[in-house]
């Protein structure tokens, strides 16, 4: 009884194993990622905990992390200059102290492989940045300049732990042992030095000191914990995981869906088996004890498939994200694949427990005398299912705000295609009066059962509109880059060049019969105050406010704003302006920055106080030279500083970037081609990992589809065999049935387009901040998708409705 059970509720069990594969790959995958990036985010830090410091470190700080027996170590990094012989390079200098890195490893090649370890350079030697051997022509072995210390090379640095990804640290790195950082003679007062002391133990200890340290912090220091490291990948994986959440959401509310009327047609089926061994003398205790335990093992097994597919599903999902996060993920927990598994089972429940509770109180003469069985309420069983999704809704997001704004959005878009396919339905039945009678009678089993049409429809709507919206979105995102990096764009930045080097730089593009890049004067800044109120980062609760707050700026000077700048507020500036800040918008927005407040900014040592006179917007995805502050010349152009160009190079011309940097050692020059590649690599691979989650929808949806076609499917039968009977051939029989199903596709397609195209356009317009365009062709390709898609799973049992026989179906009745 079992096997014939398995075989005639296939679709609830297809439809259960489908929603525990999509939670359970959801539940591991993120589960792993994020265990993954809070391990590499202390070797991120090489640290558990770090100190940042503009000045050196103070001894307080050291005293009170030995006091709670915490690992330290102090490291310097500053801007120096490389020579060899009479050539120079520009790099960025870093002297580590022993027992760096706390956390981490560092690669190593000493010219003969490539090796990891945790250790420091030993005295009197260097170790170096591939890019610095290259351009040098150096081997281990060989001697270098540093300041006024002789050093020897000992090994190529391939990758450091806590290697800054800061646009002003792209210099190629040098590593030496700190107790040669005296003979240096290299940190004098005006220095650009950034000081960090490291820290690892305990969590308690590391606790305490943070909570004693944080309220003394002086400016220029700031406490970066593991939590801190890595925004952007962090912010990056966190919208990856809405997406695969709602993903995973939808299909759970669709299999509710599907064991409702799969469970409705159980019950059907059994109310005669059921009454027949109660008329034999069958306890109805004994029986709800059979079919409960048969429904246990349908649930236990769909769930344990369910539970096997997800685990190849987070597999392929890690494999995926996975390279984005660089490094080996820790295996999977157990914990998550039970959930899913359990979801299996109480869904299963929820849908049939129910029903077969009421079945112990209906008489066996009532079932056999037909026309007379009521049929136990279904109220509870959706209740249960509800509650059930809610339930999942919070393991999902472990939010009850964000898991109950998600669930509900799920399913306001799901009535709303149903309020929709309503009205497309009445609409229907008085365009169809002229229609052939084939067509009619097909179409009236659509309108005939407006309630179940709408179930269907709505339920494949939302699997097909989530996956049209993402490759919508995804092919305009993409789009539009490309619009905005058209031909010619900057894949080229310069900066440390000095002002007696401008007419050597041209030149060396006028050789090349290339245009002369455009260059802008920089200088660093610390902002003081704004409108009299001493700027404290702690005063800001957004966290990126206070990193602003923290951090130095890159400061520029001129009349004249970049071309791609665009003036929201104030006016032009034109050579008699004096006195005056430009701003970005964003950064007056989070920092309270307005029209006429006064600023004050450190530059050099000294203080530079000025009126903001203009507000302007920039577009930081141009790959263009932008600055956060610009300000008139009479503020700035007194303070040494050095110019910053970028430019483009094809292929064929990058041995004059060589030619650059052989004419000018001090300059560093910056490469961003790979990081353009890398950021369609990054846009497609989340693309696609969203996709493959969403297939679990579509699939889900699918099966509301096939337990509805299913369960009439004996209805279906009956009414081919009257009207086979009363003379209808089979070829207007097949009619009826594509008209009907073709209908059902073209409707849930239309609604998933419309929807679609309403995401894209909200997504492009207050998410992604993108011009949106209307995809035309999307329309007649979704209308026709769902179509297709919905004849090809309805075909099996659409044909065995035409050819089975009046006599074959009327002695099977």
């Amino acid at each position: 009884m079992f096997r014939r059970d398995v075989r005639h509720n296939s679709v609830l069990f297809v439809a259960l194993l489908l929603a525990v594969a999509a939670l359970s790959s959801v539940f591991l995958a993120t589960q792993r990622l994020q265990s993954g990036l809070q391990q590499k985010a202390a070797s991120l830090i090489a640290a558990d905990v770090l100190l940042r410091a503009d000045e050196p470190i103070r001894a307080e700080l050291l005293q009170r992390a030995q006091q709670l027996q915490l690992r330290t170590a102090r490291t310097v990094q500053f801007p120096s200059m490389l020579l060899v012989g009479e050539r120079s390079m520009l790099v960025s200098a870093k002297a580590v102290e022993a027992g760096y890195p706390l956390r981490g490893e560092l690669t190593l090649d000493t010219g003969q492989g490539a090796k990891t370890l945790q250790a420091v350079p030993a005295p009197g030697t260097v170790w170096l940045d591939p890019q610095i051997m290259r351009r040098m022509q150096l081997k281990p072995g060989a001697e270098i300049q540093l300041g006024e210390a002789r050093f020897r090379v000992a090994a190529s640095l391939q990758q450091e732990p806590d290697a800054t990804l800061s646009f002003a640290a792209l210099a190629p790195r040098l590593m030496f042992n700190w107790m040669d950082l005296p003979g240096t003679g290299l940190i004098q007062p005006e220095s650009r030095v950034s000081y960090r002391l490291l820290l690892a133990g305990e969590p308690a200890a590391l606790a305490r000191w943070v909570a004693a340290s944080k309220p003394g912090l002086q400016r220029g220091e700031s406490i970066e914990q593991i939590k801190d490291a890595r925004p952007e990948m962090q912010d990056m994986l966190e919208r990856a995981g809405y997406f695969l959440t709602l993903a995973a959401l939808l299909s759970s509310v669709l299999t509710v869906a599907t064991a409702w009327l799969a469970s409705q047609r159980y019950v059907q089926r059994h109310l005669l088996n059921w009454a027949l061994m109660k008329s034999m003398g069958e306890r109805s205790s004994r029986l709800f004890r059979l079919y409960l335990l048969q429904f246990l093992w349908l649930g236990g097994l769909a769930s344990a498939l369910g539970v096997l597919l997800g685990w190849l599903g987070q597999a392929a999902l890690v494999t995926m994200l996975g390279k984005l996060v660089m490094q080996d993920l820790p295996p999977p927990s157990l914990l998550p694949l039970l959930g899913a598994f359990l979801f299996g089972l109480l869904l299963m429940l929820a849908f049939v427990l129910p029903p077969l509770w009421s079945l112990r109180k209906i008489p066996a003469w009532q079932v056999l005398r037909q026309g007379e069985v009521r049929l136990p309420p279904w109220s509870t069983a959706l209740l249960l299912g509800g509650l059930l999704l809610a339930l999942v809704a919070w393991a999902l997001t472990r939010n009850v705000l964000a898991g109950g704004i998600m669930l509900a959005t799920v399913l306001v878009l799901g009535l709303l295609a149903a309020g929709l396919c309503l009205l497309w339905l009445r609409l229907l039945r008085r365009l169809a009066a002229r229609w052939p009678l084939p067509v009619r009678l097909g179409l009236s089993n659509l309108w005939r059962q407006p309630g179940l049409t709408s179930l269907k429809v709505a339920s494949l709507m939302l699997g097909l509109t989530a996956l049209l919206l993402i490759a919508v979105t995804g092919r305009d995102v993409l789009q539009y880059w490309q619009r905005q990096l058209p031909a010619g764009t900057p894949n080229r930045f310069v900066i440390n060049l000095q002002e007696d080097q401008m007419p050597q730089f041209r030149q060396v593009f006028r050789e090349a019969g290339l245009p002369e890049p455009v260059s802008y004067p920089m200088i660093r800044g610390r902002l003081l105050s704004i409108a009299g109120r001493e700027v404290k980062p702690e005063q800001y609760p957004d966290p990126q406010a206070r990193r602003l707050a923290r951090r130095e700026f890159n400061l520029s000077w001129g009349t004249a704003l970049p071309a791609d700048n665009r003036l929201l507020q104030g006016q032009p500036w034109g050579p008699g302006s004096r006195g005056g800040w430009s701003v970005e918008e964003g950064i007056a927005r989070q920092l309270g920055i307005r029209l006429g407040d006064e600023l004050r900014y450190e530059v050099a040592g000294q203080v530079v106080s000025g009126k903001v006179q203009q507000i302007r917007a920039l577009d930081w995805g141009s790959f263009r030279v932008n600055f956060f502050v610009i300000a008139t010349p009479d503020l700035l152009q007194q303070h040494a500083g050095n110019r910053i160009s970028s430019f483009y190079l094809a292929p064929q011309q990058a041995a004059l970037g060589d030619r650059l940097v052989q004419r000018m050692p001090n300059i560093s020059l910056i490469d961003v081609t790979a990081a353009l590649d890398q950021v369609h690599q990054i846009v497609t691979q989340l693309g696609r990992v969203v996709s493959f989650v969403l297939m679990f929808s579509i699939l889900s949806g699918l099966t509301v589809l096939a337990a509805s076609v299913q369960g009439s499917l004996p209805d279906r039968l009956r009414d081919a065999a009257v009207l086979r009977v009363l003379g209808m051939p089979k070829r207007a029989l097949r009619l009826a049935l594509v008209a009907e199903f073709s209908m059902l596709g073209a409707l849930a397609g239309m609604l998933a387009t419309a929807g679609a195209e309403g995401g894209a356009m909200l997504l492009a317009r207050y998410v992604l901040e993108i011009p949106y365009q209307g995809h035309p062709m999307l329309w007649a390709g979704g209308m026709l998708g769902g179509a297709l898609v919905v004849w090809l799973l309805v075909w099996p049992a659409a044909r065995r409705v035409s050819r089975q026989t009046p006599m074959q179906v009327l002695r099977e009745a």
